[in-house]
């Protein structure tokens, strides 16, 4: 369901021919996309003006959406013989993105400038390995810590992510093996990243409060920690 706060009106989303269909994202120019299943298994979807266009890649026997961006270019996963992969779908065309050497890859969002986040893993089972990465322009660049995965990335091409059980860090997709000191989390959690500010759990106490990461095109990225009232 959309709701659109300056009408008070809500406008109910259920793909053709589905048995279920779950939102998983809006754009600023209020297109929706999201996964619905069916019949014949799990399909993703944008719906944009009233229209529905499924979106299945090439050759799943799965796929799901998980981020859209200001442009309207959508990223997902898809499942198939080989395992697990990222996509790009801009257009009616898709690009597949597998890390080298990867056993899974999983995109988590794109931004305006259609740079990609995600995690990927190699090994198998206990033996595996997760990490974050980039992917720009045809190029994956992980992210410097094995066992560090990506949560998101905002407009300004900061990073968020987590790793190990309780710590967040921050990169920048510019050079994502540069990443700023892990902040212990005492309550776990991931952090979310937004349009210049990503909020992440804060080391202070036991209890989970939210710090702030400023970024700025002109100066360095620096935590900013949330005041407790």
């Amino acid at each position: 369901m959309v709701s659109s706060n300056n009408k008070g009106s809500y406008t109910t989303i259920n793909a053709p021919g589905a048995t279920s269909t779950e939102l998983t994202g809006i754009n600023i120019g209020g297109a929706v996309i999201g996964n619905y299943t069916d019949s014949k298994g799990e399909h993703g979807f944008i719906y944009n003006k009233g229209a529905y266009t499924s979106i299945n890649a090439p050759g799943a026997t799965s796929t799901d959406v998980v981020g859209i961006n200001a442009i309207g270019q959508i990223v997902g996963n898809y499942t198939n013989g080989t395992g697990t992969h990222g996509f790009i779908y801009n257009k009616g065309a898709y690009t597949t993105i597998t890390a080298a050497g990867a056993t899974s890859t999983n995109v988590v969002g794109i931004n305006a400038g259609g740079e990609v986040v995600g995690n990927y893993t190699n090994g198998v089972g206990s033996r595996g390995v997760s990490h974050g990465f980039v992917y720009d322009k045809g190029t994956i660049t992980t992210i410097s810590s094995a066992g560090a995965s990506a949560s998101g990335i905002n407009d300004l091409g900061a990073v968020a992510g987590y790793s190990g059980a309780a710590s967040s860090f921050l990169a920048s997709a510019a050079s994502p093996a540069d990443m700023l000191p892990a902040l212990s989390a005492t309550g776990g959690g991931q952090p979310q990243p937004n349009a210049g500010r990503l909020a992440l759990p804060d080391s202070t106490t036991a209890a989970m409060h939210g710090v702030v990461a400023s970024v700025s095109p002109d100066l360095p990225m620096h935590v900013v920690p949330a005041h407790h009232g």
